[in-house]
């Protein structure tokens, strides 16, 4: 079955070469990435993706693969909220950081606490706004 995947895709190559445009794109796909020029909301921080800074505006939206809380401050740890995560049904926990009213050069500090497993992370990160 891969060579005939494969097959379909090189005929929509060609095809896309000689329309002068991309053969298989959806207009309502196209009209709101390309011309709408649509863009998340969200800057995404992961474990495997460790996103350092934050462009102003953006709400930091955290993604583990488990249930954790997130002790965190947006003021160099004066003040320590914590915020759970919440389950997406998708094997992902998230808490959305609110982050659109900080300036430029904030650092977003935090760190996780694991309930099931009854340990903290050990480690601080940090994101800066942009």
């Amino acid at each position: 079955m891969a060579l005939v995947w494969a097959h379909a895709e090189y005929i929509k190559f060609w095809r896309s070469l000689r329309d002068g445009r991309f053969f298989d794109q959806p207009p309502p796909a196209m009209e709101r990435y390309i011309f709408e020029k649509t863009d998340s909301p969200y800057t995404i921080w992961r474990f495997n993706h460790k996103c350092r800074t934050l462009p102003a505006g953006k709400t930091l939206r955290l993604e583990v693969l488990s249930p954790t809380v997130v002790h965190g401050s947006m003021n160099n740890w004066p003040t320590v909220p914590n915020t759970e995560t919440r389950d997406t049904g998708l094997g992902v926990y998230v808490p959305d950081l609110p982050t659109d009213c900080l300036h430029r050069e904030a650092m977003i500090l935090f760190t996780f606490y694991w309930p099931e497993a009854d340990r903290w992370e050990q480690v601080d990160f940090c994101v800066i706004v942009e």
